[in-house]
């Protein structure tokens, strides 16, 4: 569920980059419907101390989806009464120019500068040069806009634009 959730917002190209959305959205609402789908009646039994028949019926899996669509509607009415208005008075993001440094840059007054080769093990960089695994040579990952900014560096590690 969540790989497929995330891909699709890859596909549609929504920003998501914590995949908030395939996490507790797209995982969550299959926890709950997978409730209605999955029930048997002698887990109603154990779960809620009393037997019935709504698994039979299909009423367990209604209820679901009841509950289903009241969590959608709160999460909805809820985020739209605190962002529509931050995006009405402007504030919702940030402007174009710091956007296009990016927010380190701007915020903090460096880029962003990620050593790969302290991550890997002296095993795994044996088994790395047997071609075991991707080539993990020591690279500084900065902002593609870096040429607009000062560029920072690891010492002894290239600075790649």
């Amino acid at each position: 569920v969540y790989l497929a959730a995330s891909k699709l917002l890859k596909i549609c190209a929504v920003d998501d980059p914590l995949d908030a959305w395939p996490v507790h959205g797209a995982c969550g609402s299959w926890g709950v419907l997978s409730v209605g789908i999955f029930a048997t009646r002698s887990n109603i039994s154990r779960a809620y101390g009393f037997d019935n028949d709504a698994v039979i019926s299909g009423n367990q899996f209604r209820n679901q989806f009841i509950g289903f669509l009241a969590i959608m509607a709160w999460t909805v009415g809820t985020t739209s009464l605190v962002f529509f208005p931050l995006k009405w008075a402007g504030l919702l993001r940030v402007s174009k120019h710091h956007e296009e440094l990016g927010l380190d840059a701007s915020e903090h007054g460096k880029n962003t500068v990620v050593e790969l080769g302290n991550m890997v093990s002296e095993g795994d960089k044996e088994k790395n040069q047997k071609g075991d695994f991707f080539d993990l040579k020591k690279t500084a990952v900065v902002s593609p806009h870096a040429d607009k900014v000062k560029q920072e560096s690891v010492p002894g590690v290239p600075v790649q634009n």
